[in-house]
């Protein structure tokens, strides 16, 4: 019998390693480059159906002035995306960091290890997303913090936050 994992718990290990440090890490220093006033991001982890695919892994980024982002019921009261107080006072919305990251993205795409959500996202990070999600739901209760970047001097440092709550989906065949 074929095994349902296309790779090893060690791969997917390496795996996601090689995906912060190739698409997630470049990302961040567009952005801080442009910001100098931010200090530390986010990467946020979901799996849910959306359109065409229902197990897709999808992420997104927060970023904040703060050393580490607020996120959950810190952000309750707020529109994080559009008018997020909390993480980015005085600074351009959420929204507008992503508009800005798109229209340079030639800085970070084509990476040799990017974030494809209906495929390598699956056996890498789906062990870290709650199980259940749709994408009508809010990204309060879709999306978990994965890992978290921040600013220190000219380099950036990373501390994985997440938990894998689903084990048995680490390494398995999309």
């Amino acid at each position: 019998m074929e095994s349902q994992h296309i790779y090893t718990k060690e791969k997917a290990a390496e795996l996601r390693e090689k995906i912060i440090n190739s698409e997630i890490v470049p990302r961040i220093k567009v952005a801080f480059d442009k910001y100098p006033q931010l200090h530390s991001a986010m990467l946020l982890v979901a799996q849910y159906w959306s359109d065409e695919a229902n197990d897709a892994v999808h992420y997104q980024m927060i970023y904040s002035v703060l050393q580490t982002p607020a996120w959950g019921s810190e952000l309750l009261e707020t529109d994080y995306y559009y008018d997020d107080p909390v993480n980015l006072p005085r600074l351009p919305s959420l929204s507008e960091i992503n508009i800005f990251l798109w229209e340079n993205s030639h800085k970070f795409r084509r990476q040799k290890y990017s974030w494809e959500e209906n495929r390598n996202a699956i056996p890498i990070f789906a062990a870290y997303c709650q199980e259940g999600c749709h994408q009508e739901m809010d990204y309060l209760d879709t999306y978990i913090p994965y890992a978290v970047f921040r600013r220190k001097e000219a380099e950036i440092e990373i501390e994985v936050v997440g938990n894998m709550l689903r084990p048995w989906l680490d390494g398995l065949r999309p």
